[in-house]
């Protein structure tokens, strides 16, 4: 068990810290509310059929139905127009009242009604309470806590009903049996308190204030609730779970009568019955019920009920056939009475009750009361009417009611299986509410016109999207539209049609493309228009668009160009060719650049070679575009080029973007890389996560191969991807699953017992963020394992919602534990229901036992384990920490890390002996910052704050570190910025000339703006005293805020706070 366990009784009850005060609350209510059924059960019973016997239990039934079903359709009302709180009081105000006027009826009014209305109410007192009961415990105790504590809670009652059933002969002595009602009104006076009491305290669970009422509009409709499959589903469950619950009551009630004629006998009897079976529930509700559910799940518990009523029936109907004799069949049917009581109040009820958790809370109550309410007292009313019509025909013998209930519970277990499977599904749904709507695929005439008048539109986004649509139209053509949308007010529109025109070869259009060449006035226009022109006319317009090659916009010389070389024939690339070769040579880097798009603009295989040379030049501007161009020529010579850019942060996303554009011809180069030692961990991990981009079924396969691979970070990686893939695992893939998911668990095991021996050391904390981080990316891949053997959205929801209130988590439980297997909820759960790492930990160690260490031995057990298991920055996580903490002995092992490959290993451990001299050192002489340095400067950094440290590991490496003496500017106004930039020491301004805008310090930021949209500076920075600066380049800032959207939230904040005067 976790630590800062319970009592012993809490333990011994399955109750956790927090769920006390609450349960204790609610079993008293039950036990209350026992008091009251037990002594108005024992009284009504015994004065009815002591007056009218068996013969008017069907007409007791009806009446029950009609009953019922009045007061549900009038409690409907009373729903509409009050909180859930009055509704919770008003309950009990109703209850009490009814008792009293049934008790009085008694006294003041003849013949059969009184005592025939008195029985007829005990179902609605019942259903009514344990609306009000279950409804209070709904909203204190979500899904997950319903499944331990509603058993227990219900265990109130079962006391209850054994102290009051023992009791009963004597409170019949004392008292009599008409006023054991006065019993019941007692308790259901202390029942309207305690609601009272429970509603005040905890009137935040009720969704509303206790003295706010609903209005109409929030109210569940009876047809709203019938065309929920899951709810309706519910009903007709619960409708042949009463049909049978009824035909084993008359059963029982009829051979009662036949035994025992005096009204005190009966009542004595009764009295005892409930006792002994209440106390029999009783135990099995405290010892069992909560264990039991909570092991087997709600599925076995619902199963318990119709099998073990299915098998006395069919015992029943032996009896019966065999003419074994009235005594028999009494003690049978009195057992069938028994076990139905006890496993219905045990196992059948607290599980059905968790049938509700997945619905609104409104609508939750709204059902338990249709339930409650209506549904039961409707199978009670038709078995009523079967009842007179067998006895109409003759035919009301025990046989046949035996015989017709093994018919009934035959249909029950077929509908618990379909109500199991919905309720799995509106678990998942539970998690998000939320409708995804979709565009339908049928069209009329209407929506033709539509679509057609959004072509007006002065909006660009609009009319590009009416044009898809209504190429998916049958006997509609976007191109009838074309030429009228050449003449758009907006250049997007207008580019986009001549894309169309040229990619569908339009030559009927030619004359409108000409047109926009000679009258457009945007240059991007133009030279979307001279490209879609050389695709239509080819060799024959060559003459016409040559003089453009000379254009002095740059955007019409690439258009012209490009449209020349791929459409223009061997004229073509002669004449257009010639002028790119003599680009492709320019000392201006701007040319060569240019050289590049052209090339990927024109996207022809073998137009390769000039790429070679620009993806090696010394311009990091014409590095990215030969990279970036590379995907769309898409030759397979570019990719050695191609996947040695993906090592740097700076070029990695557009060779990334190049290997995806490729397609499975990306495939086999990706699979060398992976194959091969002579990548680092970078580049493998940024290449898995190209080929889940890629997709299909040959990136899938290679991703499979590589699903065990030996470095975690790679591994994260393949994991990602195949989860992009769709990736689905079956046959010999499940086993390697199962095994790998088994590894994850035993590794987490490993890591949380370091995390418990070196939390407490100070020094250590940096190394216990990193192993906290470490166990999120493990717990990430488990769900991800998870994804591969059971419905990806489902898992990957439940992973997510982990994360939030408890009330999401206790949804998520739920769906974990409706859809994963035994053997891997045994080996998962100890780490998802418990938040706390130190929980998970105890949860673990019977299945991963782990020794307690000193926190020394610890860092020299991380040292030594091999790098495929443990970070870079883990390991300089521990290094940066054995300063402090180790001796000698340690540091002789941390002194192999003197010549590390990675950078951030090899400076912390130089750091840590003191060999500064080996370090880098800054312009202005000084040692440079370590990277753990500066990742503690940048999580300093509000900015920064919410990325884990292992992430800003990777940032701080591509930082670069600047010097400024005071006065020294750190950039003019009108120069273009590339990089923003972080102050780690000193002060700086921000002006205009003489006008100061702002004074920034230590940890504030400053040139974001320029680096997310590149454009000259609109302000100077000086230093106003000497200072030190980490700077960001574009592209990994670019990256960090894809993968963490918080970052750029904050800069939004920023600017605007900037924007407002406030900084």
């Amino acid at each position: 068990m976790p630590e800062n366990e319970p009592n012993r009784l809490a333990l011994a009850l399955n109750v956790e810290p927090g769920e006390g005060g609450r349960l204790a609350l609610l079993w008293t209510q039950s036990f209350v509310m026992g008091i009251a059924l037990v002594s108005f059960y024992a009284a009504s019973s015994a004065l009815f059929l002591s007056a009218y016997g068996s013969d008017r239990l069907p007409h007791m039934y009806i009446t029950a139905a009609v009953v019922s079903t009045l007061f549900g359709l009038a409690y409907a009302r009373f729903l509409k127009r009050h909180s859930p709180a009055a509704i919770l009081v008003g309950t009990s105000v109703a209850m009490l009242i009814m008792i009293v006027g049934l008790r009085v009826s008694l006294d003041t009014a003849d013949g059969i009604w009184p005592r025939l209305l008195l029985r007829a109410c005990y179902p609605l007192l019942q259903a009514m309470l344990a609306v009000l009961l279950w409804d209070l415990a709904g909203r204190l105790f979500d899904v997950r806590q319903g499944k331990r504590l509603f058993g227990l809670i219900g265990a109130g009652e079962q006391l209850a009903t054994v102290l009051g059933g023992v009791s009963t002969p004597i409170l019949v002595a004392l008292l009599g049996t008409p006023n054991l009602l006065f019993l019941s009104v007692l308790a259901l006076g202390i029942n309207l308190v305690m609601t009272v009491a429970i509603v005040r305290r905890y009137g935040k669970r009720f969704g509303i204030e206790t003295a706010t009422p609903q209005d109409d509009s929030g109210q569940e409709r009876m047809r709203d609730l019938l065309h929920s499959r899951y709810v309706t589903s519910i009903f007709l469950l619960s409708l042949l779970m009463m049909t049978v619950y009824h035909l084993v009551d008359f059963m029982f009630y009829d051979q009662a009568r036949s035994r025992y004629s005096d009204q005190n006998a009966l009542t004595n009897f009764f009295g005892l019955y409930q006792g002994i079976s209440q106390a029999a529930t009783f135990l099995v509700i405290t010892v069992v019920t909560g264990r039991f559910i909570s092991r087997f799940g709600i599925k076995i518990g619902m199963r318990v009920r119709p099998f073990t009523m299915l098998v006395c029936g069919i015992a029943l109907t032996a009896v019966w056939a065999q003419d074994s004799g009235l005594t028999v069949y009494f003690i049978v049917a009195t057992v069938t009475k028994f076990l139905d009581h006890v496993i219905l109040r045990s196992f059948s009820g607290p599980s059905s009750l968790v049938l509700y958790q997945p619905l609104p809370a409104r609508r939750k109550l709204a059902v338990q009361l249709f339930n409650n309410t209506t549904v039961g007292p409707i199978a009670g009313g038709l078995v009523g009417c079967l009842l007179l019509l067998l006895a109409h025909l003759q035919a009301l013998e025990l046989g046949v009611l035996s015989s017709l209930m093994v018919v009934v519970i035959g249909a029950w277990i077929v509908a618990g299986k379909k109500v199991y499977s919905e309720y799995q599904g509106s678990l998942s749904e539970a998690l998000i509410r939320r409708v995804l709507d979709g565009v339908s695929s049928i069209y009329d005439d209407s929506m033709i016109e539509i679509l057609k008048r959004r072509l007006e539109s002065p909006h660009p986004g609009e009319v590009i999207y009416a044009l898809d649509l209504l190429d998916k139209v049958e006997n509609e053509s976007s191109a009838d539209h074309y030429a009228e949308l050449l003449m758009h007010p907006h250049s997007e529109v207008r580019k986009e049609v001549l894309h169309r025109i040229g990619r569908e070869q339009l030559g009927h259009l030619m004359d409108d493309v000409r047109d926009v060449v000679f009258d457009d006035v945007d240059d991007e226009v133009i030279a979307a228009a001279l490209r879609a022109l050389c695709a239509l006319g080819e060799s024959d317009v060559l003459d016409e668009v040559l003089p453009y090659i000379e254009h002095p916009d740059p955007i019409v010389r690439r258009g012209v160009i490009s449209g020349m070389l791929r459409y223009g024939g061997i004229d073509g690339v002669l004449l257009a060719g010639q002028h790119l070769v003599e680009l492709e040579n320019s000392e201006d880097p701007a040319d060569r650049v240019f050289t590049a798009q052209v090339l990927g603009d024109v996207g022809i295989t073998s137009f390769y070679r000039p790429l070679i040379r620009l993806m090696r030049d010394g311009d990091v501007d014409v590095r990215m575009a030969a990279v970036a161009a590379a995907g769309d020529v898409r030759n397979p010579r570019l990719w050695p080029l191609v996947i040695q850019h993906l090592e740097t942060t700076r070029f990695h996303p557009y060779a990334a973007t190049a290997l995806v554009r490729a397609g499975d011809r990306a495939i086999v180069p990706i699979r060398d890389v992976l194959a091969s030692d002579d990548f680092g961990r970078e580049v493998k991990t940024r290449s898995a996560s190209v080929c889940g981009r890629i997709g299909g079924e040959a990136a899938q396969a290679l991703l499979v191969e590589h699903l065990s691979y030996s470095d975690r970070t790679v591994r994260t990686s393949v994991l990602t991807a195949l989860h992009h893939c769709g990736y689905r695992a079956g046959g010999p893939g499940v086993v390697d699953v199962r095994r790998l998911l088994r590894q994850e668990v035993a590794d987490l095991a490993w890591r949380l017992a370091v995390h418990a021996d070196i939390e407490q050391i100070e020094s250590c904390q940096l190394l216990v963020r990193a192993i906290e981080y470490e166990v999120d990316e493990t717990r990430r891949r488990i769900f991800q394992f998870l994804s591969f053997l059971y419905d990806s959205r489902t898992i990957l929801r439940a992973e997510e919602n982990l994360r939030r209130s408890s009330q999401q988590r206790a949804y998520a439980l739920e769906v974990l534990e409706t859809t994963v297997s035994r053997d891997l909820r045994r080996l998962l759960f100890p780490i998802l229901e418990w938040e706390r790492l130190q929980d998970q930990r105890v949860a673990l160690g019977d299945a991963f036992p782990q020794e307690t260490v000193s926190p020394e031995d610890r860092l020299s057990e991380i040292l030594s384990e091999e790098e495929r298991w443990i970070s870079p920055w883990m390991k300089a996580c521990t290094l940066f920490a054995l300063k402090d903490v180790s001796g000698a002995a340690s540091w002789a092992v941390a002194q192999t890390f003197f010549n590390h490959p990675d950078r951030l290993v090899k400076e912390t451990a130089l750091w840590g002996a003191g060999e500064t001299d080996h370090l880098e050192e800054t312009s202005g002489g000084r040692p440079m910052l370590l990277t753990i340095e500066r990742v503690l400067a940048l999580k300093s950094v509000d900015l920064f704050s919410g990325v884990p440290e292992e992430v800003l590991a990777a940032l701080a490496a591509v930082m670069e570190e600047h010097e400024f003496e005071a006065n020294q500017p750190v950039y003019e106004k009108g120069e273009t910025g590339r990089s923003m930039y972080i102050i780690v020491e000193g002060r700086v301004k921000v002006h205009d000339g003489d006008r100061t805008f702002v004074e920034l310090e230590e940890r504030d930021f400053f040139g974001e703006l320029t680096t997310l949209d590149p454009a000259p500076h609109s302000a100077t920075v000086t230093a106003t005293e000497d200072v030190r600066l980490l700077g960001l380049d574009r592209e990994p800032l670019y990256e960090l805020m894809a993968d963490h959207p918080e970052v750029l939230r904050k800069i939004i904040h920023e600017l605007c706070e900037r924007l407002r005067g406030k900084r």
